[in-house]
């Protein structure tokens, strides 16, 4: 574990406290809720060059299968915070500085001072959230991170104010969520994103009177690791800009109810009870977040899987209707509490209400 106030580096010690670790302290709460997101012990562990990196594996499709994703956060601000996937870079997130050394602020953040300060989270090994201090009115308005793109791919805007880089065919490998700007008395401070060729260029309407400094800037950055398994119906649907914020708010709920599954006790996560919870669990995630008819259409376009077995998919089928149902009662009479519907789908995967695979046909069990 990377200890709270350990040195990154040799010589961090005698490091002063600057902007970075101080605006660290003030927006305790905002970066504790980022930290915070993923519901496990999660820290970045010190590797020999004086970075950092959390490693993990990407939730597994129908089928069990994996990928290995790798977040390296370098040991100074001259580095790039990088993804790689099955040893292979994904994409590099350059940092300003001038080559300031990266100070442990906890186990999930780091702080590079200098002329422009930074602090950089790491909320899971598929997702870091970079922000940019800005210290008085004095300071830029206009603050651009460069990204490096692997060959073929290139950042582009889609709308809502999201960005992604994307890859030859369109597909989306990293989100870059709308930015969001908050002054040291807790006020949201204007600022909008836009792209200009690989650079990432953030404005911040921070010289207003009323704003408070200094002001805490992101962005979020997520590898979207559920594009390695997008069947053809799901990639020719998510590959289009207007579709990408709610492609990823799906693959969200996807993640979570992975995560549910795997921390629900349940065995079976092939065709078993786990993998009826999921199922149903996620759809009821997206019955709860945006409607019968958005939750259908994904479920459906799921398991349009060429070489999914027919009783598999008559399974996943039916335990994503019941998952939509406990959405909807969710919805009506649980003030659309998703741990109400995750507790519902465990029970209902307890009570053998839920489908599973036995002896090649589907069954409730």
């Amino acid at each position: 574990m990377w200890l709270v106030g350990a040195p990154a580096v040799a010589g961090a010690e005698e490091a002063p406290e600057g902007e970075a670790a101080a605006a660290a302290a003030l927006f305790t709460d905002e970066i504790a809720e980022v930290e915070s997101v993923i519901a496990q012990d999660l820290a970045l562990q010190p590797d020999a060059d004086g970075s950092a990196s959390m490693t993990g594996d990407l939730p597994p499709d129908d089928d069990g299968n994996t990928a290995q994703v790798e977040l390296t956060i370098p040991a100074s601000s001259t580095g790039a915070v990088t993804f790689v996937v099955d040893g292979e870079p994904a994409v590099g997130i350059n940092l300003p500085g001038s080559g300031d050394v990266a100070t442990p602020v906890s186990d999930q953040t780091v702080a590079y001072e200098g002329e422009t300060a930074t602090l950089v989270t790491a909320v899971d090994p598929t997702v870091v959230e970079t922000f940019t201090v800005v210290s008085s009115p004095s300071d830029p308005v206009e603050y651009r991170t460069s990204v490096d793109l692997q060959p073929g791919h290139q950042l582009v805007m889609g709308e809502g104010g999201l960005a992604a880089v994307v890859d030859a065919e369109g597909g989306p490998v990293v989100f870059v969520e709308a930015p969001w700007a908050k002054g040291a008395d807790g006020a949201a401070v204007p600022l909008s994103l836009r792209v200009e060729g690989n650079e990432v260029v953030v404005s911040v309407d921070h010289r207003n009177a009323d704003v408070v400094h200094p002001v805490l800037v992101d962005p979020i950055w997520y590898y979207a690791g559920y594009a390695y398994y997008m069947n053809e119906a799901e990639f020719s649907w998510c590959k289009w800009p207007s579709r990408w914020g709610l492609c990823k708010a799906m693959s969200d709920h996807a993640n979570n109810a992975t995560t549910a599954a795997q921390n629900s006790g349940l065995q079976g996560a092939h065709n078993g009870r786990q993998d009826a919870f999921r199922h149903c669990y996620w759809n009821a995630r997206m019955r709860i977040g945006h409607g019968y008819d958005k939750a259908k259409e994904f479920a459906d376009r799921h398991e349009e899987t060429p070489g999914q077995p027919s009783w598999e998919k008559t399974m996943d089928l039916n335990n994503n209707s019941i998952g939509r149902t406990v959405g909807h009662f969710a919805v009506r009479d649980h003030r659309s509490s998703n741990t109400w519907a995750r507790d519902e789908c465990k029970r209902k995967a307890n009570g053998g209400q839920l489908w599973v695979i036995k002896n090649n046909r589907a069954v409730l069990g």
